[in-house]
């Protein structure tokens, strides 16, 4: 590589590639595979195709392949979408039950606030958000009395998990890691106490892409630092336990 950042080929000098891909080298090496650049680049393909199978892929540790063409990985992306469209479900019919929706008007537990909710933030409303009932906050409220908005989690919200729990019963075994929410939160910090948006119109405003399912976060496949993580080590809720490895 120059000194300007271009990348300056070691056999023909010319610009934009190196010696490795450089086509005329490759050219002469086809035309003459007996030849000095011939038995080269035939040699460099074996040394290729031998990293190749010896490379251990990141996520599910077998040799042949790297992470980006993991059939594993891909196998798993596809069932938790699944997963996650049937909680979204469940999540979506508490929701209508309970009208929480943008326009519904929340307070305090002691009544001494109101809040209007102004927004949803839809892109982490998934099942990382419903597991454990973490503190993402995908509900933002406004406060009546100083116009200041805020962002709440959804385990803030005692009449909705009310309505979540109850529709989640029938399927507590397939979604073994989402918690009953009241152990930490009995009587709730918040609570709907008007909502003049029906139940169709609380669907409308969900966007079809997170109806899906596909809104899934990028987390689900990384530990708490933020890096891949390996299969044996993600959440079993979105490893399909029919793809063997």
């Amino acid at each position: 590589m120059s000194w300007n950042g271009t990348v300056r080929c070691s056999h023909c000098y010319g610009k934009g590639h190196n010696k490795r891909s450089c086509p005329k080298r490759l050219k002469e090496a086809k035309e003459n595979p007996d030849g000095y650049y011939g038995r080269q680049v035939a040699g460099e393909r074996r040394d290729n195709k031998h990293r190749a199978m010896n490379r251990l892929c990141s996520y599910c540790r077998k040799t042949g392949h790297n992470r980006k063409t993991c059939k594993a990985l891909k196998v798993d992306k596809v069932y938790a979408i699944k997963k996650n469209k049937k909680l979204v479900e469940i999540a979506k019919q508490a929701m209508k039950k309970c009208g929480l929706g943008i326009g519904a008007l929340i307070s305090t537990s002691k009544g001494d606030k109101v809040y209007l909710v102004t927004g949803m933030d839809w892109s982490i409303m998934d099942v990382k958000c419903f597991v454990n009932w973490t503190y993402d906050t995908p509900i933002v409220v406004r406060d009546f009395s100083d116009t200041y908005e805020q962002s709440l989690p959804l385990k803030y919200l005692p009449s909705f998990l009310h309505c979540f729990s109850e529709l989640l019963e029938p399927h507590e075994e397939e979604f073994g890691k989402v918690n009953n929410p009241y152990y930490s939160q009995k009587d709730g910090n918040f609570r709907i106490i008007s909502s003049p948006i029906s139940a169709e119109n609380v669907e409308k405003q969900m966007p079809d892409k997170w109806l899906s399912g596909e809104m899934l976060r990028e987390k689900t496949w990384k530990d708490h630092q933020g890096k891949p993580e390996r299969r044996v080590w993600v959440d079993r809720t979105f490893v399909d336990p029919s793809h063997e490895i």
